[in-house]
């Protein structure tokens, strides 16, 4: 399991009027071996919560496009092969 913890609120603009507030996500990976073949399997879960999050933003950007947003719950699986 992991989780991910923003460094708390800060602002995005120079005047000091708008802030990126904070955040928590939390995902879950799981691997499987098959150590005959030389072949590892995972899967895995991000954002288990769906939280609603901005992890960077464009300070002073010049149309007021600060935030960029994160991605929502996702899943991804895949394997490893290993001679």
């Amino acid at each position: 399991m992991s989780c991910s913890i923003d460094p708390g609120r800060y602002f995005v603009d120079s005047e000091n009027t708008l802030e990126n507030s904070g955040w928590t996500v939390f995902g879950v990976r799981a691997e499987y071996l098959l150590a005959s073949r030389g072949l590892t399997l995972f899967a895995a879960v991000e954002n288990l919560t769906n939280e609603r999050y901005s992890a960077s933003v464009q300070i002073d950007n010049a149309v007021g496009q600060f935030y960029e947003p994160s991605d929502g719950r996702s899943f991804y699986a895949g394997f490893r092969w290993s001679r």
